[in-house]
C-alpha cells in the first residue's frame, strides 16, 4: 500500500471557490497541471482566461500539452531554472552559453563549434523528451578540460516542448503577467491554510488512495459550502427560484 498521498486543488480568484480537487500518488507536482485543468474544466465547462500555478508544477511536456489543449498557463520558473540563471552568468560553457539553431538542428558552443543531433532521450514519469546534441571535435578543442569532463564530448539538451518553453518565459516577463502571478499565493494558499489552521486537519485519517480521495473532497466540499452559506448570508447570492 502506497502511503504518499498529494492532495490536489484549483481556486477561484474571486471567491476562492474550490473548482477542482484530487489526490495522487505522486511525490512531486510537475505532472499535474494538465490534469488538473482538464478537471477544472470538466466541473465547470471551460478553464480560466489564464491559470496561474508554481513552479513544482512547471514541465515541459505538460506546458506543451497545455498549449495544444488550448489552456492558458502562467507558471512561477522552477528552483533548478533560476539556479541556472545564477550559474550562467559565472560559467561561460553553462548550457544557456550553448545556442540552439533548430533549422540546422545543431547547438552551437561559445567558441562557434556545431554540436550535431545524437538522439532523443525520454526521462520521467511525465515522459519530458530532450533531443540531445554532442560534440565531435572535442579531441582536438582547446577549451574541452573548462567545458565538460566527459571523454564522450560535451552534450546538451533541448526539450522537444523548447518553443512553448521559450514562449511561456517571455510571457512570464510581461509586467502585466508579473504581477498577476504574484496574486497567487493569495489564491490557492488560503485555501490549505484554512484547512490546516481552522479546521485542524494537518493529516490524513484513513488509508488507502481512493478512501484519502473521498475524505479530501469531503474537505473541500465543506471549504465550498461554508464560502457560499457566508456569502449567501451577506445577501451576495440568491438561491435559484423555480
Amino acid at each position: 500500500m502506497d502511503l504518499s498521498y498529494n492532495a490536489q486543488a484549483v481556486a477561484d480568484r474571486d471567491n476562492g471557490i474550490i473548482a477542482a480537487a484530487e489526490v495522487v500518488n505522486e511525490g512531486s507536482d510537475n505532472g499535474e497541471l494538465v490534469p488538473m485543468l482538464d478537471l477544472a474544466k470538466e466541473n465547470l465547462g471551460a478553464t480560466a482566461q489564464e491559470n496561474l500555478a508554481d513552479g513544482g508544477y512547471f514541465s515541459g511536456s505538460q506546458i506543451g500539452l497545455a498549449e495544444e489543449r488550448g489552456y492558458e498557463v502562467l507558471l512561477n520558473p522552477p528552483s533548478s531554472e533560476t539556479t541556472a540563471s545564477r550559474s550562467s552568468k559565472t560559467n561561460v560553457y553553462h548550457t544557456r552559453e550553448f545556442a540552439y539553431d533548430e533549422a540546422r538542428d545543431c547547438c552551437i558552443c561559445p567558441h562557434g563549434v556545431d554540436l550535431p543531433y545524437l538522439t532523443t532521450k525520454v526521462r520521467g514519469k511525465n515522459k519530458n523528451a530532450f533531443r540531445v546534441y554532442r560534440c565531435r571535435k572535442h579531441r582536438d578543442c582547446p577549451y574541452r578540460s573548462e567545458c565538460t569532463t566527459s571523454k564522450q564530448g560535451r552534450e546538451v539538451e533541448i526539450s522537444v516542448d523548447h518553443r512553448a518553453l521559450e514562449r511561456q518565459r517571455a510571457k512570464r516577463e510581461d509586467v502585466a503577467n508579473k504581477r498577476l502571478l504574484s496574486q497567487r499565493k493569495t489564491i490557492i494558499e488560503p485555501v490549505f491554510a484554512w484547512i490546516k489552521r481552522h479546521m485542524g486537519f494537518t493529516h490524513w485519517t484513513v488509508y488507502g488512495l481512493e478512501r484519502v480521495r473521498a475524505q479530501w473532497l469531503l474537505i473541500c466540499a465543506t471549504i465550498n459550502l461554508n464560502k457560499v452559506y457566508k456569502r449567501w448570508q451577506s445577501g451576495g447570492l440568491r438561491l435559484a427560484t423555480q
